[in-house]
């Protein structure tokens, strides 16, 4: 991940991930990913994490939705 981010320089990062998959969240909490909005889909009650990262010195932080303990 961090290999990638080295390749590109936007303001900020954006990726999803279900909220069942837990490693992967804790993966991308610890390179600084912050969950910012949660969807639900009503078929079999699949949540989704949206989760941003804002490049140094270049995005400003927005407020999220809570995060994910």
């Amino acid at each position: 991940m961090r290999e990638i981010e080295k390749l590109y320089s936007p303001k900020r990062y954006e990726l999803f991930v279900g909220s069942k998959s837990y490693k992967n969240i804790r993966l991308y909490q610890k390179l600084g990913y912050n969950v910012y909005k949660i969807d639900q889909y009503g078929c079999e009650n699949i949540e989704i994490f949206y989760m941003e990262k804002f490049h140094k010195n270049r995005g400003e932080r927005h407020e999220t939705q809570g995060g994910y303990s």
